[in-house]
């Protein structure tokens, strides 16, 4: 099947209508952080699950399209296992877990929903992890880029981010660390965004 390729219009335009689908006051009301899990779980029916997925710890979310098998690490036995997942199940390494930084948790599920809204109808009926799912580096790195995007627009609506960024009374540093705080995303991830967002 060919991998449609999405503009960066359209890509806001999805986005902006999965946060009003949840809830309008995300983009209208006061800037704060996107219930990212509640979407995920109430709007989409996705299950979320959090497993060991690599012993180095590489891979960090994954999305499950079709009924099958999947192979997690055990770090008890230091051995891989494979059990049994459903169609609509998000795997979350569990090294993201608190204390970690909720910021990269938070952007690892959005950029699996990202996969799910974008990608589902590539991978559905493939049996194949997304993962490992061998095709062209291009189409690959395409993807990826959509699911980064898509992800940053969910958590960090560019409207909002504008309006928190004019009403902030702090330096650029201070603002960085402001804005993160209000998104509850990484300092990095909203320094990516502030990089990219016409203001």
């Amino acid at each position: 099947m060919p991998q449609t390729y999405y503009r960066k219009a359209t890509l806001d335009h999805f986005a902006r209508q999965t946060l009003n689908l949840y809830d309008p006051q995300l983009l209208l009301g006061e800037p704060t952080a996107t219930p990212i899990d509640r979407i995920i779980e109430f709007d989409y029916g996705i299950r979320i699950e959090y497993v060991y997925l690599r012993a180095n710890g590489n891979e960090l979310g994954k999305m499950i399209y079709d009924d099958g098998f999947a192979g997690i690490f055990n770090p008890e036995t230091q051995e891989y296992e494979i059990t049994s997942v459903s169609s609509g199940t998000m795997l979350i390494d569990e090294q993201l877990l608190p204390p970690a930084s909720p910021g990269r948790l938070r952007f690892t599920q959005a950029h699996e929903l990202a996969h799910w809204i974008l990608h589902k109808d590539f991978f559905t009926d493939s049996y194949i992890a997304a993962a490992a799912y061998k095709f062209d580096n291009n189409i690959k790195s395409g993807m990826e880029w959509q699911a980064n995007y898509f992800a940053s627009e969910l958590l960090m609506p560019s409207v909002q981010v504008k309006k928190a960024y004019y009403n902030s009374n702090t330096t650029q540093p201070g603002k960085i660390f402001s804005l993160a705080n209000i998104f509850n995303v990484s300092y990095q991830a909203m320094s990516i965004c502030l990089n990219a967002t016409a203001l």
